[in-house]
């Protein structure tokens, strides 16, 4: 799975987790301070994102990040298998009804056959 997939943000804006990191430690320049500001009032999600970081502790902060990408990356691999089961299952169904009509076919010549 690609690094895009991991994180959650990449889907919805172009700021990375890092910038956000940094934005809520106060760690960067103005003028990124800026881009980050305009960018959260034109999407909700990164306001959002923002508000909710600045609510947990910082210590915290990397280990949810984790925890989070780590459920994300279950949850998509959860859909994955449940959707290759779904696969086989209906292919098994396929083979059974191709057997059943082939079978049907055979039976109805047999049938004719003896007629004549």
């Amino acid at each position: 799975m690609t690094d895009k997939n991991k994180d959650i943000l990449s889907q919805k804006s172009n700021i990375d987790q890092q910038k956000l990191m940094q934005y809520i430690n106060d760690s960067m320049s103005h003028e990124n301070r800026n881009d980050i500001e305009r960018e959260m009032e034109n999407d909700p999600f990164v306001n959002d994102a923002v508000d909710g970081l600045q609510e947990v502790s910082k210590e915290q902060l990397p280990i949810l990040i984790n925890e989070i990408n780590h459920k994300l990356l279950k949850e998509v691999s959860k859909k994955k298998k449940r959707t290759r089961k779904t696969l086989v299952v209906n292919q098994s169904w396929t083979y059974v009804a191709v057997l059943l009509i082939l079978l049907l076919l055979i039976i109805t010549y047999l049938i004719f056959s003896k007629i004549k």
